[in-house]
């Protein structure tokens, strides 16, 4: 198996684990990182707006 990963792009703030779980569960999302998965296009905005939160 191999995996490719393109557009990558590291976030000026890191987003936690714990937060992502927030997240997700703010959304009424269930999240499993224990395989690949496809995340909801709605997460995965809120997480980019995460990553590039000014603190």
């Amino acid at each position: 198996m191999a995996l490719r990963f393109s557009d990558t792009e590291l976030f000026p703030e890191p987003v936690p684990y714990r937060r992502l779980c927030v997240l997700a569960e703010d959304l009424g999302l269930a999240l499993s990182l224990q395989q690949l998965s496809k995340i909801n296009s709605t997460l995965f905005q809120a997480v980019y707006e995460e990553g590039h939160r000014k603190t």
